[in-house]
């Protein structure tokens, strides 16, 4: 998606990005057998710095997109309930 641009551009990945004002809440869902665990603790860190509204969701011995288990691991449907109930109490405190 990036061709020839810059992988750290923060309009790339806006894990770069210093700081993230004005977006959207952000729910990080991670496993903590992810490989990208402290990555995704330190951008929650810069959102919050910036005022961005953060639910990080840290889901134990879980690997990488482990949301593709959908249907056949509890922890898998129990983590796509949970990214819908989070989108109706955002909706809620938006409207």
């Amino acid at each position: 998606y990036a061709k020839s641009a810059e992988m750290n551009n923060p309009l790339i990945s806006p894990f770069y990005a210093k700081e993230l004002n004005g977006i959207c809440p952000i729910l990080l869902q991670i496993g903590t057998h992810e490989t990208l665990l402290d990555e995704t603790r330190s951008f929650a860190e810069t959102a919050r710095r910036s005022g961005v509204s953060v639910t990080v969701q840290e889901w134990p011995e879980m690997i990488h997109v482990w949301h593709n288990l959908v249907g056949r691991v509890k922890c898998a449907d129990d983590a796509i309930e949970n990214i819908g109930i989070w989108l109706k109490d955002i909706w809620k405190t938006r409207s």
